[in-house]
């Protein structure tokens, strides 16, 4: 359904797929490695395309979940700080990850 609207808008866009050669990851480290590997997936591409920077989509209600969920399993202060508005990965230094969209609600965006 993304791919059909970003092509009616007549935004340039590629789908990426995840490739796991050797299977996926185990069950309790799904999310994590998922995650992992979808920014790596993100930053090579925008390294490829020679690309300043990674606009990602993470909203208001997104951060409230994370704090939950944080919470829910014991963080400590740093973890409840929640999702940061601008970091960088360890194997993509010079590309920043931007979430611009932290202070809107889910509701407000649609």
């Amino acid at each position: 359904k993304t791919q059909e609207i970003v092509h009616l808008m007549g935004v340039e866009h590629e789908l990426l797929s995840i490739v796991w050669p050797e299977g996926p990851p185990s069950r309790g480290k799904i999310q994590i490695a998922c995650r992992d590997e979808r920014y790596k997936l993100l930053l090579n591409e925008c390294e490829k395309r020679k690309l300043d920077m990674l606009l990602v989509g993470h909203h208001k209600d997104d951060q409230i979940e994370t704090f939950i969920y944080r919470l829910s399993r014991g963080s400590g202060i740093n973890g409840l700080s929640g999702i940061l508005p601008l970091v960088y990965q360890p194997h993509s230094p010079k590309i920043p990850i931007i979430r611009p969209l932290l202070g809107f609600s889910k509701e407000s965006l649609q």
